[in-house]
């Protein structure tokens, strides 16, 4: 079994434990005698898409082919392979649509515009503002047993790095990179090696944040087993861009997306961004052009809920019909937040019961109450 270690909260009401998986298992049986992992897998023979795009072979190219054309002409013809205009190839020396987006995801880091703050760094020769380089970096392996129903258990890949420095961040041990922890082929090895690697239903890249760790990514994903037959979710920041969706179209099967504010000055404030809601619309309108699942995600924060959650909820019921909400309830005030008195509280049992009445109001589906159409194919 994957060793890590495990954070908990001790509150008046209960014990929350953050990101719990079977390695915690027999601990939450023990406060919680009643608790059972909630899962709605996928159907029989579910082949996700990452599989599909390593079979999508580009006829008329060399992989060196694809290393010498310009940029412009190659994100024209991923383009157009997405959009169905060019009959794949047979020939299994031909480069696949993975091998495009690869080598596409190489060259974007050259000139770094993944997420919002589009810094235009060289990763390949310095840091970006992500504190990461050309290579991506794992902090923990685990197999998550408390999630959204329709994704769990998930076999989590917990990356390094992120472009927000949320002052409430849970996850703030991704900003310190452990370079023994290098994400390349390797970790399917040590992933296999987990007896419970095999209940797991979903795989999750999460964070920190996996969108600047796009290129490891998808060479790793290269990699995987022909016999990995799990949808890919990808749980981001919803501080992408147009850039990085592009690169993931066909390669994710379910967009898990936070939708953090209603306004630039909270994002500002709380995690020190800027232009936060055009990206974050911006990227929602992304994902729901896509032939994937979408799930976006709420953290109720206290206090936020006028300024914030209202008015995300009122946007993003112009997408009803395409996208699942995931009310986060469990706020607790972790690493620098216990310094803001505006935040440093639970969110209040009000709070929880304003927000799911504005989701009722809204017509927005509860993936937690709406979950068994989910992986019904899209129209």
């Amino acid at each position: 079994m994957l060793q890590r270690e495990i954070k908990a909260y001790l509150t008046e009401k209960d014990v929350t434990i953050v990101d719990p998986g079977y390695d915690c298992l027999s601990f939450i049986k023990k406060i919680n005698p009643n608790f059972e992992i909630r899962s709605v897998p996928p159907q029989p023979g579910f082949i996700p898409s990452f599989q599909k795009i390593r079979n999508i072979r580009i006829s008329g190219f060399t992989l060196e082919d694809i290393s010498r054309i310009g940029t412009e002409r190659l994100w024209e013809l991923h383009d157009g392979i997405i959009k169905g205009d060019f009959a794949p190839s047979t020939n299994p020396m031909n480069p696949t649509l993975l091998d495009l987006k690869i080598e596409l995801a190489k060259r974007e880091i050259e000139h770094c515009l993944l997420c919002g703050w589009k810094c235009g760094v060289d990763r390949s020769k310095q840091t970006g503002r992500c504190g990461l380089m050309d290579e991506a970096f794992y902090n923990s392996l685990y197999i998550h047993v408390a999630e959204e129903p329709v994704i769990t258990p998930s076999t989590v890949i917990k990356l390094s790095g992120c472009a927000l420095r949320c002052i409430f961040c849970q996850a703030n041990e991704a900003f310190n990179i452990d370079k023994d922890k290098r994400l390349d082929s390797g970790v399917w090895k040590e992933l296999d090696a987990d007896p419970n690697f095999s209940k797991a239903i979903t795989l999750q890249f999460v964070g920190g944040n996996p969108d600047e760790s796009v290129y490891s990514i998808l060479e790793c994903l290269k990699a995987a087993p022909d016999s990995l037959r799990r949808p890919i979710v990808w749980n981001n920041n919803g501080y992408g861009t147009e850039t990085l969706y592009k690169l993931l179209e066909g390669a994710v099967d379910v967009w898990l997306t936070d939708f953090k504010y209603g306004n630039d000055e909270c994002a500002r404030k709380l995690s020190g961004i800027e232009n936060y809601v055009e990206v974050a619309k911006a990227g929602i309108k992304q994902i729901v052009s896509q032939d994937a699942k979408a799930i976006i995600r709420i953290l109720l924060l206290p206090g936020h809920l006028n300024c914030c959650h209202q008015k995300v909820l009122e946007w993003l019921s112009n997408y009803r019909q395409q996208i699942w909400i995931s009310i986060i309830d469990n706020y607790i005030p972790d690493w620098k937040a216990v310094n803001h008195p505006e935040i440093n509280r639970m969110v209040s049992d009000e709070e929880i019961s304003q927000a799911k009445e504005l989701l009722k109001k809204y017509g927005l589906r509860d993936i937690s109450e709406s979950s068994k159409d989910f992986w019904e194919k899209n129209e």
